[in-house]
């Protein structure tokens, strides 16, 4: 189901209605897949959907209502007094598949860990795996940028780290 996102403090966070069937599937089973809208620059996150706290949705309102230009001023009180839920997935596994370079570029990053908000985005502990094989190099700048592009909240995150 196609949802409106943010990247931020090393998660993807996003908002659904409480009786949405997206909700009731991520209460039943945490485990989920999130990915841009362009399948031939794709950046594909698999990890686990955690109710997001109060600070985190503090955080997220107003970055979402500039991003998206949407009023969320009627939901916020459902949403701050978590009425209403917002997800947070910390990534697991993520691919970065770009179809022009696919056989030498696409690459897979393997999060030995939940990587904790506070932890970050350079030191986490990760294995990296593209064409050659598995590689124990840090991220490529390259695709740094890349991902950067494809989840635009992302780069505020990589300036901090």
């Amino acid at each position: 189901m196609v949802v409106w996102g943010l990247w931020m403090d090393g998660r993807l966070l996003f908002s659904t209605g409480s009786k949405s069937r997206k909700a009731r599937n991520l209460a039943h089973n945490p485990n989920c897949v999130v990915c841009t809208e362009l399948a031939n620059e794709a950046v594909i996150v698999e990890g686990i959907a955690e109710i997001a706290d109060v600070s985190a949705r503090r955080k997220m309102l107003p970055v979402y209502e500039r991003k998206y230009k949407f009023d969320m001023g009627n939901m916020k009180d459902d949403i701050l007094s978590i009425k209403e839920p917002v997800f947070a997935v910390r990534p697991r596994l993520v691919f970065g598949l770009w179809e022009k370079e696919f056989i030498g570029k696409s690459t897979r990053w393997k999060f030995e860990s939940l990587p904790s908000v506070d932890t970050p985005l350079r030191t986490r502990s990760y294995t990296k795996e593209n064409a050659a094989g598995f590689v124990s190099v840090p991220l490529c700048p390259l695709w740094l940028m890349f991902l950067a592009s494809k989840f635009r909240d992302f780069q505020s995150e990589l300036l901090r780290s």
